[in-house]
């Protein structure tokens, strides 16, 4: 995905979009719910023994000890991987507007195609 696709041209569709009418009396012909759900892997891994190595030598309370984190992939090479998703959450932000509480949100059936093809970029 790239970052320039949520640039000024993909800003003003979202936006003619958005303000449209409804001209009909259902809703259902006009938009859609969409939820947007993405798991973004961290490249880290809690480090077993490096905690409890820790907390033996301090006399540490487990339960209220530090946790320890080893990385396993360079920060470096996770920078693309958390960039595209934060275009993603932009994006979806930017074509939808809050509909309820559990995080769905309305788009425009007009919108949809775009919407659909910035998604899959």
């Amino acid at each position: 995905m790239q970052a320039s696709v949520a640039g000024d041209s993909a800003q003003q569709e979202a936006l003619s979009f958005k303000q449209e009418e409804i001209m009909t009396s259902k809703i259902s012909e006009q938009a859609m719910l969409v939820s947007l759900h993405v798991g973004i892997y961290s490249g880290m891994m809690f480090d077993r023994e490096v905690s409890e190595e820790v907390n033996e030598s301090f006399k540490a309370d487990r339960a209220n000890a530090g946790r320890y984190n080893k990385r396993l992939v360079a920060t470096k090479f996770l920078t693309n991987v958390s960039a595209a998703h934060s275009t993603a959450r932009k994006l979806h932000k930017l074509y939808t507007l809050p509909w309820n509480d559990d995080g769905a949100r309305i788009l425009t059936n007009k919108a949809f195609m775009e919407y659909n093809k910035h998604m899959k970029d």
